[in-house]
């Protein structure tokens, strides 16, 4: 795997980051978040669009949602017949405290191009990077109780109205990633010490899920993606947890956005991106010609090497030979 070019797209001196990226009628689809700081109530929504990947134009900028104190996240693009649905997610901030996180959803149209007003779909949980098996959309929605993250499985026959359908694991953001058409495999982020991914299995109906493996890794932000039968992972990957907030421990300098190879239960690294500091969530799509086109955020070249609240942090996108 090698990288054949990169190029930062978004830079204003505010902290970009948690990007989505799609490929639909013939142009790419980049949606990302703008904000002063990592957890800031004050967020617009950016949404940018290219005819190859290189040369970026602004569709929308957007502040999310109006009116409101939101911390607003995640964007997810999925393809659903002639449409692009943006999945993603706000956090209500009132005097200081951060309230429950609710998923809501806006509709790009094939047809005029317009993009819908947010939608919210799930009140009582975190849907993340819901995905399409068949005919039917899953999503593993998280939510934070009162020691802990738990994930459970939502399913929707059209990709808006979700119902709960069992317990999946105790974390929070966790990649989905269809095997073949009866069999899910789920790459939790982990919220308790050590912190390790552990990865999960099930067979249709999904009613149970099955730990297959634990990675000794810290990998965040989970996100895969398949080629010629091979599954990858993208995340990123910390050296430690909770001392990397302290400014004077330079471990923060070293959390990178890398991939791995998924086979026999075990990741193996094959690839690191330029990037340092707060940094990854990365949306990917193929391109024509068979390259990977890969988005994220980092701060490296913001003076990644420490833990600042509002530190800047650009948008890039990278181009991958695999």
């Amino acid at each position: 795997m090698q990288i054949i070019w990169t190029g930062k797209i978004y830079s204003d001196g505010r902290h970009n980051a948690f990007t989505g990226l799609a490929y639909f009628k013939d142009k790419y689809f980049l949606a990302f978040r703008n904000s002063a700081g990592h957890m800031q109530a004050e967020s617009y929504q950016i949404i940018m669009t290219s005819p190859d990947g290189k040369k970026w134009d602004l569709l929308q900028k957007k502040h999310m949602p109006d009116g409101m104190p939101v911390d607003y996240r995640d964007s997810c693009f999925l393809l659903h017949e002639d449409k692009l649905l943006l999945y993603s997610f706000c956090t209500p901030i009132v005097d200081g405290k951060r309230g429950k996180s609710y998923t809501q959803i806006q509709i790009i149209s094939g047809n005029s191009g317009k993009i819908s007003e947010p939608q919210i779909i799930q009140r009582d949980c975190v849907l993340w990077k819901p995905i399409k098996l068949g005919d039917t959309f899953y999503a593993p929605g998280y939510s934070c109780g009162k020691c802990h993250y738990q994930a459970d499985l939502y399913c929707s026959a059209g990709g808006l109205d979700w119902k709960k359908k069992t317990h999946l694991a105790a974390g929070s953001e966790i990649a989905l990633c269809p095997l073949d058409e009866n069999k899910l495999t789920a790459f939790v982020r982990t919220e308790t010490p050590p912190y390790h991914l552990e990865i999960f299995e099930s067979r249709k109906p999904f009613a149970a899920w099955t730990k297959i493996s634990e990675i000794p890794r810290i990998i965040q932000c989970p996100h895969y993606f398949r080629n010629n039968g091979k599954v990858y992972l993208i995340g990123r990957e910390r050296p430690d947890y909770m001392k990397t907030a302290d400014s004077n421990n330079p471990s923060f300098g070293r959390h990178r956005t890398k991939i791995w190879s998924f086979e026999n239960h075990t990741l193996r690294e094959v690839l690191e991106l330029p990037s340092a500091g707060d940094n990854s969530y990365p949306g990917t799509v193929f391109m024509p010609d068979g390259t990977l086109l890969i988005s994220y955020y980092s701060q490296h070249e913001c003076g990644g090497e420490k833990w600042a609240e509002m530190m800047p942090a650009d948008i890039f996108v990278a181009a991958v030979r695999i």
